[in-house]
């Protein structure tokens, strides 16, 4: 569904949704719960763009540089900021050319050469002031990027080295400061301005920048938009504080009086063959729906800054900024513009790199939210294969197993049973609001004698009421059949494990620790007529 402002524009903000139906995410998900795996990691480098992947290289080679080369760091950094010696003597040079300048214009023979001389001297006078200026600006500059250097530069709340252009100046400020080899050195320039020029093995050549331009780059902070989107999440009820999980409203689900009943599925668990975990799935449409509104505004406090919204852009994934890019048409740099968003809210972007950023921020949010919840302990899959070709059954399924179902929430056990049975012939349902599992079963009913002998089929309805152990003290109990939770739990075993001899005996050891009593004499008898 896509969400228009107003049918005069173009503008859309299309509510994507990220893919959570492959088999794979949700594989991918049962192994990640509660664990962070080098594979993770893995997925997390593989959604590295090349731009991220060569700040983090950057990063990388300067701490090892400074922990290789403590002696010589030091020795550097005592010679950057106003302490170096090459800007000293250049200073020295533009004070003594200004003293004779001006000594000049003392010793002029006429009043036009003093003139001359005395505007070099004005001009040598302002060259300093400008020069004193540019190193405050550089010591400036020197105190933040040591700060950054010193916590996590390239990070959410840090500065942006994710785009080339701040790439390296990073290089060259690492020079400027002794964390990289190298040298920086002070010039005027044909201009007449402060420069400076920067060699180092990092650099690919030598550069020459005027110092306005170099040490009042803003490369730009990366807004901490994981937090903010967490906190939305959380705000919301989509994942819950304490556990980390989905919500219950955002679970897929029927509605039961205005409550989501969860339903469960069963997934392989790939690294365990014969085995299933029990998962409920997130409802990724409604988080969508939600969450769109959220993070437009979100995104939109980036928009109003081109700086903060290039550091965001550059951070993205790299599976979702590729989508974006061609969607949009957008580079990548996002091109910078005056869009205002229908609402008024103005935007130093182009259109399409405002919605760019939009549905870029709506998908990452996305990517945060766990696509199933865990819901149970894994159980035996009762149709998988065994090694010899035969179904996973009676000898393979133990006591343990049958009572970790019996375990289960009421919407696990249906969800299990469903699984197992003949869909053409049987239907079971679980209804929350009276606790209660139906078991339709298609059955032949014949109705009347001799000639006019019918037989027909019909579903006979099996209701368990599971607040009651036997089923015949509820009142207004309605159903073909009326039973109790503990003729559920016995009809539950009975599906999983399946009609064989060793099967038959789990059930009657599963009755026996139930009850803590001898098994009831239908199912005794069973057991031993199965001896015969």
């Amino acid at each position: 569904m896509a969400k228009k402002y107003y049918n005069s524009s173009s503008y859309e903000n299309p509510i994507t949704v990220i893919d959570n139906q492959s088999s794979a995410i949700y594989n991918d998900a049962i192994r990640n719960i509660g664990t962070v795996t080098a594979s993770i990691i893995n997925k997390r480098k593989e959604q590295e763009t090349e731009n991220q992947k060569a700040a983090k290289e950057q990063i990388q080679w300067t701490t090892d540089w400074v922990m290789k080369n403590q002696d010589l760091y030091l020795n550097q950094l005592n010679k950057s900021g106003n302490k170096n010696p090459q800007l000293t003597d250049m200073f020295m040079e533009q004070i003594n050319t200004m003293g004779d300048l001006a000594g000049r214009a003392r010793q002029a023979s006429t009043p036009e050469e003093q003139r001359a001389l005395l505007n070099e001297v004005g001009l040598y006078k302002q060259r300093l002031n400008t020069g004193i200026s540019m190193v405050q600006s550089m010591n400036d500059a020197i105190v933040t990027f040591d700060e950054d250097a010193k916590g996590s530069p390239d990070t959410e709340g840090s500065i942006n080295l994710n785009n080339p252009k701040a790439l390296e100046w990073s290089k060259k400020m690492s020079i400027t400061t002794g964390m990289n080899p190298g040298t920086m050195t002070w010039f005027v320039d044909k201009d007449g301005d402060w420069s400076v020029r920067h060699e180092g093995e990092r650099l690919a050549e030598p550069t020459e920048t005027k110092a306005a331009l170099f040490f009042n780059y803003e490369p730009g902070i990366i807004p901490e938009s994981t937090k903010a989107m967490q906190g939305v999440l959380e705000e919301m009820g989509v994942i819950n504080v304490k556990t980390g999980n989905v919500g219950d409203e955002f679970l897929q689900g029927p509605m039961v009086d205005g409550v989501v009943m969860p339903t469960v599925e069963y997934v392989k668990i790939p690294e365990t063959p014969g085995m299933l975990q029990p998962v409920y799935r997130t409802n990724m449409d409604m988080v969508a729906q939600q969450l769109a509104p959220q993070a437009e505004a979100e995104a939109l406090t980036y928009a109003k800054d081109a700086g903060t919204a290039e550091a965001f852009w550059d951070g993205l994934p790299k599976d979702i900024k590729n989508d974006m890019m061609k969607k949009y048409g957008v580079g990548d740099d996002l091109q910078l513009g005056n869009f205002q968003m229908p609402n008024g809210i103005a935007t130093k972007l182009k259109q399409s790199s405002a919605q760019a950023i939009i549905e870029g921020l709506q998908l990452k949010a996305q990517s945060l939210v766990p696509k199933v919840r865990l819901a149970g302990k894994p159980i035996k899959d009762p149709n998988a294969k065994s090694s010899k070709g035969g179904s996973i059954t009676g000898n393979k399924i133990v006591l343990q197993d049958i009572l970790d179902l019996s375990n289960q929430t009421p919407q696990q056990q249906v969800a299990h049973v469903e699984s197992a049975l003949d869909s053409d012939t049987q239907e079971i349902a679980y209804n929350a609001k009276n606790n209660t599992i139906t078991l339709s079963e298609k059955v032949e009913v014949t109705e009347g004698t001799g000639k006019n002998k019918v037989t027909k089929e019909e579903y006979q309805d099996t209701v368990y009421y599971l607040n009651d152990p036997s089923g015949n003290s509820v009142q207004g109990a309605t159903g073909d059949k009326v039973e109790g939770r503990n003729q559920w739990l016995n009809r539950l075993a009975e599906l999983y494990i399946g009609n064989t001899q060793n099967g038959r005996k789990l059930l009657l050891d599963f009755r026996k620790t139930l009850t803590a009593n001898d098994a009831p004499p239908f199912i005794l008898n069973q057991y031993k007529d199965s001896q015969k």
